[in-house]
């Protein structure tokens, strides 16, 4: 649990530890990705991803900033090799609804060999692992509880079969 000393009032010393996150709400996205594979080793595709509670709250102020800002922040970011062709938000205006983006993009597979192989976490936000950082300052915080549902449907060309093609998530 997260808590924070809450000083209210110094002069009546009014304080107390107090927890910093509202528990019914939590980091939720539901992220549906459709993409295409060629023949060259190349992805294109679509994705609706969802946030609902602390990840709307967190993606809100980049999403209304414009879109390079959030493709810069939430998409090239972590995947630097991916080109964005467009995006779409609804909800922006609401703050009782989930805010929606939905993604056109393109992205050339990474290769090993013969081998071609993407992270199927492409667009959650957790495409890196935390616990592998060369350098950290502080232990892993979350923050709050986190929620992601990642469905993901990738479609291969029949020139690659699964000698010449692998499907791994980091």
């Amino acid at each position: 649990m997260t808590e924070g000393l809450v000083i209210e009032k110094v002069e009546t010393s009014q304080w107390g530890w107090k927890t910093l996150y509202d528990k019914s709400m939590q980091a939720k996205n539901v992220i549906l990705v459709t993409g295409r594979i060629d023949e060259s080793g190349k992805m294109s595709g679509e994705a609706t991803i969802t946030s609902y509670d602390y990840s709307r709250i967190d993606r809100l102020p980049t999403a209304k900033k414009g879109k390079d800002k959030f493709i810069e922040q939430y998409i090239t970011g972590t995947n630097p090799s991916i080109t964005v062709d467009d995006v779409v938000f609804e909800n922006l205006e609401s703050d009782s609804l989930p805010l929606v983006q939905k993604i056109k993009f393109s992205q050339p597979l990474n290769t090993s060999g013969d081998y071609r192989y993407f992270s199927s976490n492409i667009l959650t936000g957790i495409e890196t692992n935390p616990f592998i950082a060369d350098n950290r300052f502080s232990d892993v915080f979350f923050g709050c509880n986190q929620n992601y549902l990642i469905v993901g449907n990738f479609t291969i060309p029949k020139v690659m079969n699964s000698r010449a093609f692998q499907r791994i998530s980091k």
